[in-house]
């Protein structure tokens, strides 16, 4: 039996940007439900961390994290992201663990730069002011899936959505 599609029904190329980990975390596994549901729909995902020109670039939909930078566009919150400093247990073992943020000063933080600089670390305990610092290490990527892997080699601290 062949289904007929109306009007209110998906069809097309859907193309979405994403960051590598939203994507890898977030897309991709509710990817076989929604192409099940709607089988007259593509998804072109395109996998980045910069911010993508989407008129130039035909994208439908960008999701990012952060404040949009163009305030024309339409932005709509989908969730808070909070971030976590971790390091694995090998780099733990042969550095210590910092008991503040104060202490990262003297380790390697593994680093997010996006080619417009690092981004600073936020720390918040609830009970005092905030604390802002830059990380300070020897490897920096504008991709979370590469600080994810250098930080599971040993070779830092770094933070990461949790």
């Amino acid at each position: 039996m062949k289904r007929h599609y109306g009007a209110d029904e998906p069809a097309g190329t859907l193309r979405i940007s994403v960051a590598p980990v939203f994507g890898r975390f977030y897309i991709v596994p509710r990817l076989p439900a929604l192409l099940t549901r709607f089988p007259a729909l593509n998804v072109e995902l395109r996998v980045s961390e910069r911010h993508v020109d989407l008129i130039e670039e035909n994208i439908d939909v960008a999701i990012r994290h952060g404040e949009l930078q163009d305030s024309a566009l339409t932005q709509r919150k989908l969730a808070d992201s909070p971030l976590i400093t971790v390091a694995s247990t090998d780099y733990q073992a042969r550095y210590g663990v910092p008991a503040s943020p104060a202490e990262l000063s003297e380790h390697q933080c593994i680093s997010f730069n996006a080619g417009r600089g690092m981004h600073p670390w936020r720390f918040a305990d609830g009970h005092a002011k905030a604390i802002t610092l830059m990380p300070q290490g020897r490897f920096q990527s504008n991709d979370g899936e590469q600080q994810r892997a250098v930080a599971l080699a040993g070779l830092g601290i770094t933070q990461f959505p949790a």
